[in-house]
C-alpha cells in the first residue's frame, strides 16, 4: 500500500494506491476494464516497477457502483481512507502474510479456518481444489472455530444471516484460493442450493435425517439454531435462492473463468417432508479457472457413448467415428456415501477421484479447505497426489486422519483405526471398482410437514 503524491501529472492531495489486481477483485471489475478506464482518464493510478497502482478511492467509488451485487469488498470499508491490510493480498503493506515453504504444507490435514491457513501458502502452488463447503442455512457446527471476515462478522460460513452474507464470505474465500491456484490450476466447488425459508440448522446430517423421518418433535419457538424467511429484500419465503448461480457469477467478477457448471444426478437422495414441489435430487460442482488453458486431461475421464457415435479432432479438425466410449457430459450420476463416519450424506469417493483424473498427475498439490471426512484427501492420495486439508471442526480433522491410514475402504463410524492393515497401493484405473459404494437404504417420510420445514 502506497501514499504517494504522483500520478503522471502531481495530484494536489496524497491519495493511498493498491496493487491493480487487488483494485480488481474488491471492485467487482476486470483488470482490463482499469485500464480503458485509466486511458480514459476515469481513475487515477500510479506506476512502479512491480506494476500497476490504483487509487484506493476510485476503487471505493466503482465497488459503490456495483452494489447491491457481490463485490468482495464490504460496505464498512466504503468510506475508509486507508484499506484494511486484511484486504490486500497482492499490495505491499505493514502486516504482510509470512508465507511457509512449500513443503509445509505436504499431505497433512490440520484444524483452523482455511483463510488463516492460505495467508501462510506461498502464491500458486495448488494444482487443484476439490470441496464440498457448508451450504447456507443447513447445517450448525457445534465446537467449531468460529472465522473472522473482512466485513468484521465472526461466524461460520453458511451460518450468516442472509444469503447475500454466504455469497459475499465464500467470495472472500475465493479470493485467497485465487492468491495460491496456479495458473494452470482448476477449483472444483460442489454446492446445493437451498431455499429463503423459515428452517432449523441442525447440528447433524443424522439428527436433520431423524427429523425428515419424524422422529423428533422440536418446537420452533424453543429450537436454539434456527433461521428466518423475512426480511430480505427480494427473496420470498419458499424462494429458491440460486446460491450457486449466484456464486459463479461473483467469481466471475473476481476474475475466475467459469467453465463449466456440472450436476451431480444423486441417486439416493434423502427424501423430503414437502408437499408442493418435485424432491432436489441434484446438486452443482462449479468447474472454475484462472486462465484461459488449464491442466484438463479429457482422455482420464469419458462415458458410455448411447449412440456409439463419437466426435473427434484430427488436426483440427472434426471427424465422426464409432465407438463405445464418449467424452465426459455435464451430468454426473453418483450415490451419495452413508459409510463415511458420521458425514450421512457425504459426497462419493468417485467424485473427487473423477476430479482428479481430469486436472492433476501425480505429484500435484491438491487441496480442500473445506476437508470433513477427508475424501478429497483420500482420492488424491489414492491417486498419489500431494494433499492438503483443514477444517474448523476438530473431529472432522480426527475423522480424515483415520480415513487416510486406508483412503481406499470406507469410515465407519468413530471406531479408531489402531494400523492401515487393509490398505494397499491403488493405480487410478483399479480404484474405480473400488469405489463405487453401497447404495443407502430408502428413508420413511412424513405425510405432512410441519409449516417450518416446508421448504
Amino acid at each position: 500500500m502506497l501514499n504517494v503524491r504522483s500520478n503522471d501529472i502531481i495530484p494536489s492531495e496524497p491519495n493511498t494506491y493498491i496493487d491493480v489486481q487487488d483494485a480488481a477483485e474488491l471492485s467487482g471489475f476486470a483488470v482490463r476494464h482499469l485500464r480503458k478506464l485509466i486511458k480514459s482518464d476515469q481513475i487515477k493510478y500510479f506506476k512502479t516497477e512491480k506494476g500497476l497502482m490504483i487509487c484506493w478511492a476510485d476503487v471505493q467509488r466503482l465497488a459503490g457502483q456495483q452494489k447491491p451485487f457481490w463485490v468482495t469488498l464490504p460496505e464498512n470499508a466504503l468510506f475508509t481512507s486507508t484499506p484494511p491490510a486484511s484486504l490486500l493480498l497482492y499490495t505491499d503493506s505493514n502486516e504482510v502474510d509470512v508465507h511457509h515453504p512449500l513443503e509445509a504444507f505436504y499431505d497433512k490435514v490440520v484444524h483452523g479456518n482455511c483463510i488463516d491457513w492460505m495467508r501462510r501458502m506461498p502464491s500458486q502452488c495448488i494444482q487443484s481444489v476439490v470441496t464440498s463447503p457448508p451450504y447456507w442455512g443447513v447445517r450448525k457446527y457445534p465446537d467449531s472455530e468460529k472465522i473472522e471476515w473482512a466485513d468484521g462478522s465472526s461466524i461460520n460460513l453458511g451460518e450468516e444471516p442472509s444469503v447475500d452474507g454466504y455469497v459475499a464470505h465464500t467470495l472472500e474465500v475465493f479470493r485467497h484460493l485465487k492468491r495460491v491456484l496456479r495458473d494452470d490450476g482448476t477449483i472444483w466447488w460442489n454446492l446445493g442450493d437451498t431455499y429463503q425459508t423459515r428452517a432449523y440448522l441442525r447440528e447433524s446430517s443424522t439428527e436433520r435425517l431423524r427429523a425428515f423421518e419424524g422422529d423428533r418433535n422440536d418446537t420452533w419457538s424453543k429450537y436454539p439454531n434456527k433461521r428466518y424467511s423475512s426480511g430480505h429484500s427480494y427473496l420470498k419465503d419458499k424462494d429458491l435462492t440460486l446460491v450457486p448461480f449466484l456464486v459463479a457469477i461473483g467469481a466471475e467478477h473476481l476474475g475466475f473463468y467459469v467453465r463449466s457448471i456440472i450436476v451431480w444426478n444423486k441417486e439416493n437422495t434423502i427424501p423430503e417432508p414437502t408437499i408442493d414441489r418435485p424432491t432436489t435430487a441434484h446438486e452443482y460442482i462449479l468447474l472454475l479457472t484462472k486462465s484461459r488453458f488449464y491442466k484438463y486431461y479429457e482422455d482420464q475421464e469419458t462415458e458410455a457413448s448411447i449412440t456409439g457415435e463419437v466426435i473427434k479432432r484430427n488436426n483440427g479438425k472434426r471427424t465422426f467415428e464409432m465407438g463405445t466410449k464418449r467424452k465426459l457430459r455435464t451430468v454426473w450420476q453418483f450415490p451419495t456415501s452413508s459409510r463415511h463416519g458420521d458425514h450421512t450424506a457425504a459426497f462419493p469417493l468417485e467424485l473427487p477421484l473423477r476430479c482428479l483424473r481430469l486436472s492433476t498427475k501425480p505429484g500435484d498439490l491438491v487441496f480442500d479447505p473445506f476437508a470433513g471426512s477427508g475424501t478429497t484427501l483420500a482420492a488424491a492420495k489414492i491417486l498419489t497426489c500431494r494433499y492438503f486439508g483443514c477444517d474448523i471442526v476438530e473431529e472432522f480433522v480426527s475423522e480424515s486422519e483415520r480415513r487416510l491410514l486406508a483412503p481406499s475402504k470406507p469410515l465407519n463410524g468413530k471406531q479408531k483405526n489402531t494400523d492401515n492393515r487393509g490398505a494397499r497401493d491403488t493405480t487410478r484405473s483399479e480404484v474405480r471398482q473400488e469405489t463405487l459404494l453401497d447404495r443407502k437404504p430408502g428413508y420413511k417420510t412424513r405425510k405432512k410437514p410441519t409449516p417450518s420445514e416446508q421448504q
